[in-house]
């Protein structure tokens, strides 16, 4: 029998509390709840719906920058 989605949502959540993974949970989107958890490097969301679990993942550096105009122009080319 295919497990609900919240069913799959619950079993996923207890598995990062076994690992002490922190996590928050939000709503995006009409018919779903995403769970958006870091690590080190590392950025995974994960939608749930009624039928299924889809994921992204965000890889990157974790350089401390200290140039705000850099900051800036970031802001500027993305935040559009």
């Amino acid at each position: 029998m295919k497990k609900d989605g919240l069913q799959r949502m619950m079993d996923f959540l207890n598995l990062l509390d076994s690992k002490n993974i922190h996590y928050f949970v939000s709503k995006y989107s009409p018919d779903g709840l995403t769970v958006t958890l870091t690590l080190v490097t590392l950025r995974i969301e994960v939608q749930f719906t009624v039928d299924e679990m889809t994921f992204s993942v965000f890889k990157g550096s974790e350089d401390v920058l200290t140039d705000e105009a850099h900051l800036n122009e970031l802001l500027r080319e993305f935040g559009e």
